[in-house]
């Protein structure tokens, strides 16, 4: 610790801790944004994924990417905060307490727009099964059609059946049929 001209022990004391200070939020902010770039650097394959399919893979790429951008950027944000909110415990509890809260509140708006933003991609929405529009507005004779439930059925599930009159028509699978049994619908 020297320095030029003559400084009381104080005065160089207090230079010191702000050279630190400086340095301190320096390297906690490079470490956020390495952290970033880590993330990105990892997800950024996912975000080139969709550049395959014709025409407009590249627009879906493009969006991708800026999501995961911004889910890194509060991943690296809250786990950022974290650390330096941990560190802070010790020292000024309740900065430490203060930065760990908005840490917590960063996650907890990440978890919430993804459920906002997520549908249940597993289970396809059968409220408006596609049906081909028919011309003929005439009401057609009720139909019984027998049908063999697949392997792969549930009760509950809706399947699409070939008709005698060559259409094809969605049914539920009733309750208490199993795999490979028969069961009559009405069309």
């Amino acid at each position: 610790w020297m320095c030029r001209g003559g400084l009381s022990k104080s005065d160089m004391i207090n230079e010191k801790q702000s050279e630190n200070g400086a340095m301190v939020i320096a390297l906690r902010f490079v470490g956020f944004v390495l952290m970033w770039l880590g993330l990105q650097l990892i997800t950024g394959p996912i975000a080139l994924m969709p550049q395959i399919i014709p025409c407009c893979g590249e627009m879906i790429g493009e969006m991708v990417g800026c999501a995961l951008c911004c889910m890194n950027c509060l991943i690296s944000l809250a786990l950022s905060l974290t650390v330096i909110g941990v560190a802070w415990l010790m020292a000024r509890p309740i900065l430490g307490i203060g930065l760990l809260l908005v840490a917590a509140a960063a996650v907890c708006g990440a978890a919430v727009l993804r459920n906002k933003f997520r549908k249940n991609a597993r289970e396809p929405s059968m409220s408006q099964p596609f049906m081909a529009p028919q011309i003929n507005m005439a009401p057609t004779p009720q139909q019984h059609v027998q049908v063999v439930c697949p392997q792969t059925a549930v009760p509950g599930q809706m399947l699409m059946v070939q008709c005698p009159d060559g259409l094809q028509r969605q049914v539920q699978v009733p309750q208490g049929v199993l795999p490979g049994q028969t069961f009559q619908v009405i069309i």
